[in-house]
């Protein structure tokens, strides 16, 4: 073995963790993968200001257990848990098609082999000497099952023994001996009856048209293990975009553990080519986020999309026929490339860019249905090959390039935000119509203080002059009774009934003549004052020469 092969330095970069609780106390456990390295750390809680040991005084949070090396390079590990225990078993797979379920023991600090299971046979291959597909394994929330991808061309399903399920026939193991599927019971293995792993099955893909397999998740609050599946149906890249821009696709399909069939959900055709990772969001929410470089895409089975463009770019790559509403907030300049997530709550999800920014990707809901989708920076860690949620507010950054971190993440707010705690997420939908109406009102009051402005300059340098017609007069002066006009008080115009010697006065004459009349008053009377004449200025005018005609009679 060492004629060919010798593991010099022990591996350090860390391509994933992930949480589990690997004994029956209430202890939690770290499990990180480096390469051909399992390493089981011990999480302790801090409390009281202080991280306390379940077995000794106050220690570090993260406490190394044991180390365990692999003979092949590890790819995927996963947790689950069997129905009526307290314990997590894991599920590891490794290149090209290997999978096997462990059990750690606590007291010789080492894992036991539940099940072996191979899939490098040659018929399993199609023809593939080689194949670019990774072995990545998935386990359903529920832990009813597992599956493995083999080469983008099938995948293998895991189940697990339920509470309620029955045993399967004994030909059936036979069967999977025919199939080119070695399963091995180890030495923790328990009899028959009460073994853990069920009879393996495989799924063909390319009956269900899935290709090029990208990502796939388990998505929560389902009946039966459901599986998404994002794929590429046809092969592109970024230098073909004006030919073909639309080719890869969503596929979800219901994994029928006892009858072995697989119905397909429900499908999404017509995404970006650069799509290449699916996070499930939990529950009551639902529905699964799709990531691409230059966009975010929320999707559900009852027919709620939404989207999140990233940059200006993503207009170049979002197909006509993508019919996705996008978020009406302003473009945020980001590139999504090589990212990672983590689901907080069922409304927030934390992003880890490839330059190591954090953001905090938030889901605005309307009850159960996704709104708006927001995202804002929060912070800057390490560049991260996985990111796992160890307790409540203690996530592990995994990094290939860097030291690996262990942080303490909370989420704090101003005392000006002290409200926002008790506000629903459509809130944040409010503040900003809130925010816009407060700008409109702001701009209407500049406008009217601009109008003020203008009337103050008219009333000291004189306003513009208005030609009327007399029907217009006449409206102005009905609307202006019991108002003064240049000092005299206009009194009331009498009605058609009171006017009873209006008849005596000549039409040319004017209203008023017979409306003064009837008053007792004289026409003198309703002229403004400048007008008005006294007895001096009357003799004044009466003592004046006449002026002479210019010809004799």
């Amino acid at each position: 073995m060492f004629a060919y092969y010798r593991e010099i330095q022990p591996p350090t970069a860390v391509s994933e963790a992930i949480p589990a609780k690997l004994t029956e106390s209430d202890q939690k456990h770290l499990i990180v993968v480096r390469a051909t390295n399992i390493d089981v750390y011990e999480v302790r809680e801090k409390r009281s200001g202080r991280y306390i040991s379940s077995t000794g005084p106050p220690a570090p949070p993260l406490h190394l257990k044991s180390t365990h090396a692999a003979h092949g390079l590890i790819h995927g590990v996963r947790a689950v848990r069997m129905p009526g225990t307290q314990h997590d078993l894991l599920v590891v797979s490794c290149l090209q098609g290997k999978c096997s379920v462990l059990e750690y023991d606590p007291y010789e600090l080492d894992f036991k082999i539940i099940s072996m299971h191979y899939f490098e046979d040659d018929s399993l291959r199609h023809g593939k000497v080689a194949s670019a597909a990774l072995p990545d394994v998935e386990v359903d929330p529920q832990s009813r099952c597992a599956v493995l991808n083999l080469y983008d061309l099938e995948l293998a399903v895991l189940p697990f023994r339920q509470e309620n399920a029955m045993l399967m026939e004994e030909d059936m193991y036979e069967d999977n001996q025919d199939d080119g599927e070695d399963g091995i019971a180890g030495e923790g293995s328990m009899a028959r009856g009460n073994y853990p792993v069920l009879p393996t099955y495989r799924i063909n893909l390319a009956e269900l048209g899935v290709r090029r397999v990208r990502s796939m998740k388990f998505l929560q609050g389902y009946f039966e293990p459901t599986l998404m599946i994002l794929y590429e149906h046809e092969p592109t890249w970024s230098g073909r975009v004006a030919a073909r821009m639309d080719t890869c696709a969503l596929l979800t399909i219901s994994i029928a553990v006892e009858e072995r069939s697989s119905p397909i959900i429900w499908s999404q055709k017509h995404l970006p080519y650069s799509c290449f990772r699916i996070l499930p969001v939990p529950e009551p929410i639902g529905g699964a986020l799709v990531f691409s470089p230059d966009m975010v895409l929320y999707f559900n089975q009852s027919s709620n999309c939404v989207g999140k463009k990233m940059s200006s770019y993503a207009d170049e790559v979002i197909s006509p026929q993508l019919h996705v509403p996008f978020a009406r907030a302003p473009v945020t300049p980001l590139s999504l490339e090589n990212c990672t997530a983590v689901g907080l709550t069922p409304e927030y999800t934390l992003v880890s860019l490839a330059t190591g920014d954090l953001y905090l990707l938030q889901l605005v809901t309307e009850g159960r249905r996704v709104g708006n989708i927001f995202i804002e920076r929060v912070g800057v860690s390490v560049i991260t090959s996985s990111i796992c949620r160890v307790s409540e507010k203690l996530f592990f950054f995994a990094s290939r390039v860097g030291s690996s971190l262990l942080l303490h993440v909370e989420r704090t707010l101003d005392k000006g935000d002290e409200k926002e705690k008790a506000l629903p997420a459509t809130a944040v939908l409010e503040a900003i119509e809130e925010s816009a109406k407060k700008k409109k009102k702001k701009r209407k009051l500049e406008e009217l203080e601009e109008i003020d402005d203008e009337d103050e300059e008219l009333n000291i340098y004189g306003g513009k002059i208005k030609v009327t017609t007399q029907e217009e007069d006449e409206v102005a002066a009905e609307e202006a009774v019991g108002q003064d006009v240049d000092g005299a008080l206009v009194k009331e115009i009498a009605q058609p009934a009171k006017m009873k010697d209006a008849s005596r006065y000549g039409e040319d004459e004017g209203v008023e003549q017979a409306v003064a009349a009837e008053e007792g008053l004289s026409l003198m009377e309703v002229l403004p004052y400048s007008a008005q004449k006294t007895p001096e200025e009357e003799e004044k005018e009466k003592e004046k020469p006449k002026p002479e005609s210019g010809f004799n009679s």
